[in-house]
């Protein structure tokens, strides 16, 4: 789903009216122009902020249009004459009447605003409603999401790190399937981890034995924990733990042909 689009919506519909409504001398009176001119004011809000170069009644239009939108982002911020933060920027884009967005990253993922990767940024600088030229920031790295829960599971062997609670709904498919729920910051074990599914939602780890009861072969748990990845969405990412083809599920009989466990000194 595509982030952030209504208040971009909202940001160039202000935009809109204040070109139409500006007469042909406004931008001079304003003294800086387009094209990379003087920053004569900027507004700053959850998911992104746009540096405006004209002044006149365009300049009055987008301050009160700033100012408006504090109740829907919970955070909007006008400044007089000040640039945008650069460094939390992950990319900018640049409009040809001189104005410049910088979109910030998503950092809560039951946030509705802000974005979780470039390309979504990318997709809203360059759509046909904006027409502006994205540049992503150069090394830039997300800031890991908040995690809100954490979610044990004996049964399947699996926890899982959840960003987004979903008004109660991960807590439902947690405990309905059997799932231990812990609510607040939290982290899962890495102890015996075969693999981990970083997802928009949440990161899984998968220990040894997943899925299965009884001991089961490496190769099959790993293409199962590989499948119920994909179906954490399309950008969920499965990555195999190192030495994960050596690991034992708890409780699992020593492979055939492994030496006895010597017995505990006493």
């Amino acid at each position: 789903m595509k982030k952030a689009t209504l208040l971009g919506f909202v940001l160039l519909l202000g935009l809109g009216i204040a070109a139409c409504g500006k007469k042909d001398g406004d931008a001079a009176d304003g003294g800086g122009g387009g094209g990379g001119g003087a920053v004569k004011g900027s507004c700053e809000t959850a998911t992104k902020c746009t540096e405006y170069t004209k002044g006149g009644m365009a300049l009055d239009l987008a301050k009160g249009f700033c100012e408006g939108l504090k109740d829907a982002t919970h955070k909007s911020v006008w400044a007089d004459g000040k640039a945008c933060p650069k460094d939390k920027a992950l990319g900018t884009c640049a409009l040809s009447d001189g104005e410049t967005y910088y979109y910030f990253p998503k950092t809560d993922a039951d946030d509705l605003f802000g974005y979780g990767n470039a390309d979504d940024a990318k997709k809203d600088c360059e759509s046909e409603l904006v027409k502006g030229k994205f540049a992503a920031t150069a090394g830039f790295k997300f800031p890991p999401l908040k995690v809100k829960a954490v979610c044990t599971s004996a049964k399947f062997k699996t926890c899982e790190e959840t960003y987004a609670l979903h008004g109660g709904i991960m807590k439902s498919n947690c405990e309905g399937s059997e799932g231990k729920w812990a609510e607040g910051e939290g982290k899962c074990p890495t102890e015996n981890v075969v693999g981990t599914c970083e997802a928009e939602d949440g990161k899984i780890f998968y220990t040894a034995g997943y899925g299965y009861e009884k001991p089961a072969p490496y190769v099959t748990v790993k293409k199962k924990a590989e499948d119920d990845c994909k179906t954490h969405g399309d950008k969920a990412k499965y990555t195999e733990a190192a030495g994960a083809a050596d690991m034992k599920a708890a409780g699992a009989a020593p492979a055939k042909g492994a030496p006895a466990k010597p017995p505990a000194k006493k």
